[in-house]
Formats: structure tokens, sequence, C-alpha cells
């Protein structure tokens, strides 16, 4: 689940190089990053979930 949050801080960090170009290509590309990573990290945390590995501090 690491990948997807990375794939999120670039997708931020192409987010921000973009508005700071003014530059709509750029910024298009940051948002699909964040939200393809998001979705991606979702996806996981919830099939991780189902199989009961996530310890919630549960006793």
């Amino acid at each position: 689940m690491l990948i997807p949050l990375l794939v999120v801080a670039i997708g931020f960090a192409a987010l921000l190089s973009g508005v700071w170009e003014q530059n709509w290509v750029t910024i298009i590309i940051g948002i699909v990053l964040m939200f393809a990573g998001w979705l991606v990290f979702f996806i996981n945390w919830r099939k991780t979930a189902k199989q009961g590995k996530i310890n919630n501090h549960e006793q």
C-alpha cells in the first residue's frame, strides 16, 4: 500500500508544478495521478481489511 501513496505524492507534486508553471496539462496529469493513487490505495485497503490483516488495536 506504499506505492499508491507514493503515486499520490508524485501527483500532488505534479499538480503544484502545473500551478506554478500555469500549465493545464501538468495540472490534469497531477489530478489524474492523485485520483488513481487514492483509488488503488482504497481498493488495497478494503481487500486487506476483508482478509482481517488490519489490526485496529482491538483486544
